[in-house]
Formats: C-alpha cells, sequence, structure tokens
C-alpha cells in the first residue's frame, strides 16, 4: 500500500494536463527556427550579425542564405534548375568557377578563370575553346574562325580553310596568302619573288631579335657578312645639304655616339660650335654625375684608345703605362713642355733657377724650384707633389719632433680639403707582405708610451663630424682571402678590453663569439646572460607563416635530451625539456615529469609520464571544470519510446534487480572499480532507464485512471 501511495504521488507531481495548439514560430536572433533531431547542426537558422536566414549542413555552415531586406541569394554549391531564371540583380559567381554547366556533362558551360582574367567556354574536356580576357579584350579560339557566312556569296566574307585565309570576291572565293606558306626554319622572313611568298633566312626574325646574315641573333639588330675585305654594314648619309651624321646611337640616361658627323652650331645641344667640323666618331655623355659619365670609353689588354695624325703623331690612352705621345721628340727623362698656344712637345728639363725650373744636386736627386712643380727624392720621374722612394736598409721618411710648451702637437698633420670631386685619402698606403720569412707586415704601426697617469692614450683615434650627405667611417677597412681581419684587436688583462664601442654598432654578416667561423647572423660558443633582471629578448613581428624564433638543434632526429627552459643554473632540471628521440616536451619538477606532451601521436599526460593506452589525456588526479561535453556515443536511446520497443515487464525488472542488485545493462560495481567510468555511455545508458521510467510511470497513470473509473462508478451505485 505504502509503495502504491508513493507511485500515485510521484505521478501526481510529473504528469500535467497539456495543450498542443498551432501558432507562428517565434526565435531570437542567432538561433534555429527547426533542427535535424539526428544533427542539431542541420536545420534553418536566422543569423542576426549578417541579417540573414541560413540554411546550414551537418557542419553548420550555410548552403543557401537569403536577405529579407535585399533578397539578395547565395547558393553554396551547384544549382539545378528546371525552369527559367530570373533576377533583378546580376548573377554572381566566384573566381575560378562555373557561370552556368550543361546538366548531364558538368565540364560544358560558361567559366570565369580568376587566374587569367578571363571568360572561357569550354568542352567536354574542360577545355577552353574560346578564351576572351576581360581586362584587354584579346580572345583566343581554339578553332578556325569564320566572318559571315560561308555559304554566301556576298564579297567581303572571309574564312579560313585550314591551310589558306580566302575572301570571297565578286567571282569566287580568292586566297590572301597565295599558295600555302612556305616550309622553313622558324623565324624565317618572307619577301615576294614576283609569283608568290617564299622565305629564306637571309633576314631572321625571332619575335625578339632580327638577325641579318644570322639565324641566331644576340641583339635588336644582328648583322653578320661571311665576306672577306667589306664592311659588315654600311650607312650613308648626304650631308652636303647640312648637319648631320650617318649612325647615331642612343641610350637610356643621356648617352649617345655618332658615326661619320657634319658638325653645326650648338652640336647636338651641348653648346659646342662645330659648325663645318667633319668628325669620324663623337661621343656624348649628358649624365648628372661628373665621375662617371664617359664621351668615348675603349677597353683593351693593348692600347684602350689611339688618336693618330696623318703626320704620325699620335697619342695611346690606358695601355701598361696610362699614356704616351709620340712625336718624335720623345725621350728617356724629358718632360712634356707647351708653348703660349697649348702646343706640347718633349724636353729635356733646363737648368738654373726661376719658375717651373729644376735644380739639381746629385745623381738622382731632383728638387722642384716652384710649388707647381713636383718633388722627387729617389726618384727622377716622380708620380706626385713628393715622391720618396727608399733603397735597401734605409727608411723612406722619418720625422722626428720634440715639442716643448703646452700647444698642441702633431708628429705629422695632413689637411685635405674638401675642393673638386673623385675619392681622396688623409693617408693612403700599399703595404706587401713578406713572403720570404712569413715576418709580419703592418700597414700602420703604432706605439704609445702610456706609464705614469697620463691621460687618455689613444694609439688610434678620429672623429667624424657629419656635415653633408654620404657614409662617414671613423675607420674604414677593407680585406680579401681567407684569415683575412678588417680589424684585429687583443688585451690579455683581464679587465682590458680588445675592443669598446660607445654607440650602436653594425655587422653587415655573420658574427661569432668564441666562434672563428660564423655560418649564422650571430653564433656564440658559450652562454649568454643579461645583467639585469629587466632585460628582455624581442622578436619582431613576422609576414610569413611558420617561422621559427628559436631552433633547439642544428640538425639531427635523436639528438640528447635538452632542457629548452629552465629555471636557473642551480636548478637547470625545473623547467621544460624536449625529448628529441620520442617527440616529446616534458615540464620536469626536479627532473621529475609533471606534465608530458606527445607532438606525434597529440597524447598529454598531467602529473604522470605515461599515456593510457588509447587515450588522448591522461590525468593522475581529480579533474574540475564548469562544463564537459562528450561527442559521438553513438545511438541515443530515443528508441525506447518506438512502438515496436520491448520494454520488460515491471515484475521481470523486480526480479532482475533482485537477483543482480543493479538495473539491467548498468556495469556491476566490481566492473566500475576495474575499468571506470565512460561518461558519454553512462550517460546514454541513465538516459535509456530514465525513458523506460517514464514509460513505466505513464503505465502506472494509465491503470490508476482505470481504477478511478470503477471506484467512481462503485460510488454511484
Amino acid at each position: 500500500m505504502k509503495t502504491r501511495t508513493l507511485f500515485i504521488s510521484l505521478i501526481t507531481c510529473i504528469v500535467a494536463s497539456t495543450f498542443l495548439y498551432a501558432q507562428t514560430a517565434i526565435i531570437n536572433g542567432n538561433e534555429y527556427a527547426f533542427k535535424y533531431s539526428v544533427n542539431p547542426n542541420v536545420g534553418l537558422y536566422f543569423n542576426s550579425n549578417d541579417v540573414q536566414f541560413e540554411f546550414r549542413d551537418g557542419a553548420a555552415n550555410p548552403i543557401l542564405s537569403c536577405s529579407p531586406a535585399t533578397g539578395a541569394t547565395y547558393v553554396g554549391g551547384n544549382m539545378t534548375v528546371d525552369g527559367n531564371i530570373h533576377t533583378n540583380g546580376a548573377l554572381q559567381v566566384d573566381g575560378n568557377s562555373y557561370a552556368f554547366q550543361l546538366a548531364n556533362n558538368g565540364n560544358y558551360g560558361l567559366y570565369f578563370n580568376a587566374n587569367s582574367g578571363a571568360y572561357q567556354f569550354r568542352d567536354a574536356t574542360g577545355f577552353a575553346t574560346i578564351d576572351l580576357t576581360a581586362n584587354t579584350g584579346h580572345a583566343m579560339f581554339s578553332g578556325g574562325i569564320t566572318i559571315g557566312n560561308t555559304n554566301t556569296g556576298n564579297p567581303g566574307t572571309l574564312k579560313w580553310d585550314g591551310s589558306n585565309l580566302l575572301v570571297r570576291s565578286l567571282t569566287g572565293w580568292q586566297s590572301l596568302t597565295g599558295s600555302q606558306l612556305p616550309a622553313g626554319i622558324l623565324g624565317n622572313m618572307l619577301h615576294y619573288d614576283g609569283a608568290d611568298w617564299v622565305a629564306d633566312n637571309s633576314i631572321f626574325n625571332d619575335g625578339l631579335n632580327i638577325g641579318i646574315g644570322t639565324v641566331a641573333p644576340s641583339s635588336r639588330l644582328h648583322v653578320e657578312s661571311s665576306s672577306q675585305g667589306g664592311p659588315v654594314a654600311h650607312f650613308v648619309t648626304d650631308n652636303a645639304n647640312g648637319p648631320g651624321s650617318a649612325v647615331l646611337g642612343e641610350g637610356e640616361l643621356d648617352a649617345s655616339g655618332l658615326l661619320g658627323v657634319q658638325g653645326s652650331l650648338n652640336f647636338q645641344s651641348t653648346g659646342l660650335d662645330l659648325t663645318g667640323d667633319e668628325i669620324g666618331v663623337f661621343g656624348l655623355s649628358n649624365g648628372t654625375t661628373s665621375t662617371d659619365n664617359i664621351g668615348v670609353y675603349g677597353y683593351s689588354n693593348g692600347w684602350a684608345g689611339r688618336f693618330e695624325h696623318t703626320s704620325g703623331n699620335l697619342v695611346d690612352l690606358g695601355g701598361s703605362s696610362a699614356i704616351r705621345i709620340v712625336d718624335g721628340t720623345e725621350g728617356a727623362g724629358k718632360v712634356l713642355t707647351s708653348d703660349a698656344g697649348g702646343n706640347a712637345t718633349w724636353q729635356l728639363p733646363a737648368g738654373g733657377g726661376g719658375g717651373g725650373s729644376w735644380l739639381g744636386s746629385g745623381t738622382g736627386t731632383m728638387l722642384a724650384a716652384d710649388v707647381s712643380d713636383s718633388v722627387g727624392i729617389g726618384n727622377i720621374l716622380p708620380t706626385a707633389k713628393l715622391h720618396v722612394k727608399s733603397v735597401a736598409g734605409k727608411t723612406a721618411v722619418r720625422f722626428d719632433n720634440h715639442y716643448d710648451g703646452g700647444l698642441t702637437k702633431y708628429g705629422l698633420y695632413n689637411n685635405v680639403d674638401g675642393s673638386g670631386t673623385g675619392v681622396r685619402y688623409g693617408t693612403y698606403q700599399v703595404v706587401q707582405a713578406n713572403i720570404n720569412d712569413n715576418s709580419a707586415s703592418y700597414g700602420d704601426y703604432i706605439l704609445m708610451n702610456s706609464s705614469g697617469t697620463p691621460g687618455d692614450v689613444y694609439g688610434f683615434a678620429t672623429t667624424i663630424v657629419p656635415s653633408g650627405t654620404g657614409d662617414h667611417f671613423g675607420v674604414w677597412s677593407n680585406t680579401f682571402g681567407e684569415n683575412a681581419y678588417a680589424v684585429y684587436a687583443t688585451n690579455t688583462h683581464p679587465d682590458g678590453f680588445a675592443g669598446y664601442f660607445n654607440g650602436k654598432a653594425y655587422f653587415n654578416s655573420t658574427v661569432g663569439i668564441g666562434v672563428t667561423d660564423p655560418t649564422e647572423a650571430f653564433e656564440i660558443d658559450g652562454n649568454m646572460a643579461f645583467a639585469t633582471e629587466q632585460s628582455s629578448i624581442m622578436f619582431p613581428a613576422t609576414s610569413s607563416a611558420n617561422t621559427p624564433m628559436i631552433y633547439m638543434f642544428d640538425g639531427g632526429t635523436t639528438n640528447s635530451d635538452r632542457m629548452v627552459l629552465a629555471h636557473s643554473p642551480a636548478y637547470d632540471n625545473w623547467g621544460l625539456m624536449y625529448d628529441d628521440s620520442t617527440d616529446d616536451f616534458h615540464w620536469v619538477s626536479g627532473g621529475t615529469t609533471k606534465m608530458r606532451l606527445d607532438l606525434g601521436g597529440g597524447h598529454l599526460a598531467i602529473n604522470t609520464d605515461d599515456f593510457a593506452l588509447g587515450y588522448k589525456l591522461s590525468v593522475n588526479g581529480r579533474i574540475m571544470c564548469e562544463e564537459l561535453r562528450v561527442q559521438d556515443i553513438g545511438d541515443w536511446p530515443d528508441y525506447v519510446f518506438a512502438e515496436d520497443y520491448d520494454l520488460m515487464a515491471i515484475e521481470e525488472l523486480a526480479a532482475d534487480i533482485a537477483k543482480n542488485h543493479r538495473l539491467p545493462g548498468i556495469p556491476s560495481a566490481d566492473e566500475v572499480k576495474e575499468n571506470g567510468v565512460a561518461v558519454g555511455e553512462m550517460q546514454k545508458m541513465m538516459m535509456e532507464k530514465i525513458e523506460e521510467l517514464t514509460l513505466y510511470v505513464i503505465e502506472l497513470k494509465s491503470e490508476n485512471s482505470t481504477l478511478a473509473n470503477r471506484v467512481a462508478d462503485l460510488e454511484c451505485q
């Protein structure tokens, strides 16, 4: 009796009167109007962000969307239409897709190629038979083109018969190409011989260059001739009627060259008056800089240029010596002397004094008597204002200085002003290394005696005042070859510095610290430490994907375990370690793994070093979370409410519970203790039992209603 009362109370609390009635379905934004029961991603969804209705697929992706405001409709896949399509707007398609296709062969249709920006009519294989470029209007037809009706007799109709281009005349079809084009080497030029078009390779055009006498032109115009004794090309102009030239070659950078010139006033806009002058070769360079503009340039392993008069006088330039002047008066020891008109001849230096004259004082010793001349010491042909040539065992130049007083002292003072153009050197030295006994060679050797307590001592000091433009270098050194150092410095004192930089330092190559042959931009042999706790390593933002910030190894796949990040030198086994042999990251505490991540299999273990077989996440301890979602747990037990479901009789259920001490299908306590609980599967079994309990309640409600009616009938009697 007590059990029956309990069931009746439960039914009274759970079951209420339900009335179903039809009305409009009202939903909020970003919600489904209806869903598919098997997959709740499938259904009609209202996207309030984009203000559109969306039919969504199993991955919740919109496959058809419609804007209620504009009526614009988007179809994510193919659309098959049996009737006509009418649209008030443009029918839009994505790039590299068809605007329309034939139903039984999707290769036929109109295709837009976004890569080439062209509309393409495609055949059964997807090949573009007609290609029309959208931006230029260029068209390509894989087949023939017919202009007009080929069956008509209207004059002016064109057609291609596979061999010739034909035009319809009053009397019939006439060939525009004569006979079929002659066979020959690709690029042959055609000429008409009076009867037909013929091809030969006397003039050859490869589409870029033209060759005359060659079928392999290497420039825009390439002329070759096998005949001897005559010019390869002959250009003739009639200059009798005024200025001009036979050949004019112009470059893109204000440089040009002319051959066979008849001069004129303000020739070639140079300001030169060459009226009446007849010039064989004229070179012109009018660039904006004065250091690299050359009117005529010659290059040779002999003389780069020669200018010869009919009298035999000549000037050679750019040979083993810079210049050679031959006029019949040349001779050893002579100097070039000019008269008042600028005409120069070779002359021996005159004795005596006076401006521009020389004084002799001993064999091979020449002294200048005027500041405009050069001085040679040990050299009778000085090439500089002061040219000193020493002999074996002698120092070329020596300065001994003794200073008193408090003014600034200079052992050697050299002032190079800023006038003129070109490279300038305060000091320029060339030292040939000693290859006989491997002794040291120095461009500059400075010994500073800094005994006592002087101020700052500099072996070499420069001060740059960066006025104007261009690079400014306090020290500039350029070396070539192996084991060559642009700057080499050493300091053996523990508190000294081999190098000291008070400012920025720029290196345009690799830098090695403790490494003699660095291959990376910065390579160090040893540890790197920061002086303050506020120091950081900063990397710039990257525009390319998957750019490593730090490499753990320089190669190999079975490297020894390495701590990627450690607490400190005293606690070097606290932090993040990488195991290259298993491709695992270990978070270690005193060398003991507290968390392990398997990169290859995607497994994660927390508070354990072992991965549970068959599971991605292994946790040795309890887990707390706000929500746990389990997906893909099989057939959800809606089948309990099916009409053919075999519901166990209540008497059988009671007998099974009395026998096994658990609900049917539920694992025993021993099984749970040994294997644990599969959360998803257990939720499924619990829902099955809840739905079965609901059926038992409904059945009891029906029986109770029948009993109540019978009691009411008895009371009426």
